[in-house]
């Protein structure tokens, strides 16, 4: 997959997981409402290493998520499968073996590529302004 650039300004927050996925995350508190956290356990310790939330995701295709204004640094380890994570308007493979780390406030995206599952592991942790 060659290195695509996305059209400037044509960005819109999506979030399709698809039927099959299956993400499982714990999370610092009961802060956050967003629908797919409220289910998730809540584990006040990641505190101390400035996470707010971290899982594990299995991905099928049509897994897609688009974040125009990600609120914290998010991390993604990949273990298996393969995905593209959209990163300063190019289109990314991570395979397995392979992570990347994204800064808040930027736009990004994330999808599966190919039929097999893609199973990362995720965490997030604050923005500078939600440190206080």
């Amino acid at each position: 997959m060659a290195d695509k650039k996305a059209p400037p300004n044509t960005i819109k927050n999506v979030r399709v997981l698809g039927e099959r996925t299956k993400v499982r995350v714990v999370r610092v508190n009961e802060d956050d409402h967003r629908d797919w956290l409220q289910e998730a356990p809540v584990c006040p310790l990641l505190s101390q290493h400035q996470i707010i939330h971290a899982g594990i995701m299995e991905a099928y295709t049509p897994f897609n998520i688009i974040r125009t204004d990600q609120s914290g640094t998010f991390m993604l380890a990949c273990i298996e499968g393969e995905g593209a994570i959209l990163v300063d308007g190019a289109w990314k493979r991570v395979k397995a073996g392979q992570a990347c780390l994204l800064p808040p406030f930027v736009a990004n995206a994330l999808k599966c590529v190919g039929k097999k599952p893609w199973v990362c592991l995720l965490y997030t942790s604050p923005s500078p302004r939600d440190r206080g």
